[in-house]
């Protein structure tokens, strides 16, 4: 990392102290790591951009050092004139060959280590992917540590981290911070929003008089006592099956005849199929059409539901086609 001077150094810490007060949601001491605290005058300071790099179908990236037995977040140091959440997105690119889009600002994580007089302040993102490259672009000691991406489910990933937390202090230099336990932080916070927005959109709904149906965090849900989960496809065949049998409902999506057979036969009650229109939310990919929706109606025997750039205008044509119904999203925000 290059060393941080100047404006900038003025402008970073000026931000920390502000984010200090309103969102620091983790602070890692000595304690944490089994060391005791001293008294120090002044701290080698680092600034970092880490946080969860979540796909369409819910896996977040895992970046594992292999030959270190180290699984961390995507994310590393500022660079001088960098804007953090830029610096997000490249360690981001670089690490898991991934385009994202920032879709939350989590706050911050201060990590202590008096023994070493070194303190880290790390702002923390969440970002969806917007496309993937396939190819990593690490430094040549990544590579010598064997580097490798991992997507994972956000409670595997946790369980990852924390099987591996006491070998990734026992070798760590001096200059790396214990990544484990602030990883370890920010999966627990991205579990605790995940679960209260559920339970602010069940309010919402309930005030409505409306089902709601929660979609891919099948753990969250249960825990709310919600006894139906929409998954992607993938989610739905690596689901075990004692989970299944603890919902009276479960949708999965599909985007193709092959898919819609498959979800049926892996304990789907209901599938959507699409894209059958042009939508934004599919932007410059070509819709599959009424034609492509009523093959799969007709493949399968649980109903299906057409989804991608339906309005007041085309709807009809889905359940004519077979649909049972359509859902919509852009429809209802305009």
């Amino acid at each position: 990392m290059k060393k941080i001077e100047g404006k900038q150094e003025k402008l970073i810490k000026f931000s920390n102290k502000y984010f200090e007060k309103i969102n620091l949601f983790a602070q890692i001491k000595d304690e944490d790591i089994g060391e005791k605290s001293k008294k120090v005058d002044k701290y080698r300071q680092r600034y970092g951009a880490r946080g969860i790099v979540i796909k369409e179908d819910g896996n977040i990236a895992i970046f594992n050092k292999t030959l270190k037995n180290e699984f961390k977040l995507p994310g590393g140091g500022i660079d001088e004139g960098e804007e953090t959440a830029e610096a997000f997105k490249r360690e981001v690119f670089e690490e898991t060959g991934c385009k994202i889009k920032i879709v939350d600002f989590l706050g911050t994580i201060e990590e202590l280590k008096t023994q070493d007089n070194f303190k880290q302040m790390s702002y923390v993102y969440v970002g969806k992917v917007i496309e993937d490259t396939k190819s990593l672009h690490v430094t040549e000691q990544e590579e010598k540590e064997g580097a490798k991406l991992l997507w994972e489910k956000p409670s595997d990933a946790l369980k990852l981290i924390n099987d591996n937390n006491a070998i990734i202090v026992d070798v760590r230099t001096e200059s790396e911070y214990n990544e484990a336990h602030i990883e370890n932080a920010i999966l627990m916070t991205l579990d605790t929003i995940n679960e209260s927005v559920a339970k602010d959109v069940i309010k919402l709904c309930d005030k409505a008089g409306v089902k709601c149906i929660l979609h891919t965090f099948d753990e969250v849900a249960l825990r709310l006592g919600v006894k139906e989960i929409h998954m992607p496809l993938n989610k739905l065949l690596t689901m075990d099956d004692v989970n299944k049998k603890k919902f009276d409902v479960i949708g999965a999506s599909t985007h193709s005849v092959e898919e819609a057979v498959l979800a049926e036969k892996s304990g789907a009650s209901y599938i959507t199929a699409g894209h059958v229109f042009a939508t934004d939310c599919k932007k410059g990919v070509p819709p599959r059409g009424l034609s492509f929706l009523e093959e799969v109606c007709h493949a399968v025997s649980i109903p299906t539901y057409a989804i991608g750039g339906i309005h007041d205008d085309n709807a009809m044509a889905c359940i004519k086609a077979g649909a049972a119904g359509v859902c919509m999203m852009s429809e209802f925000m305009r």
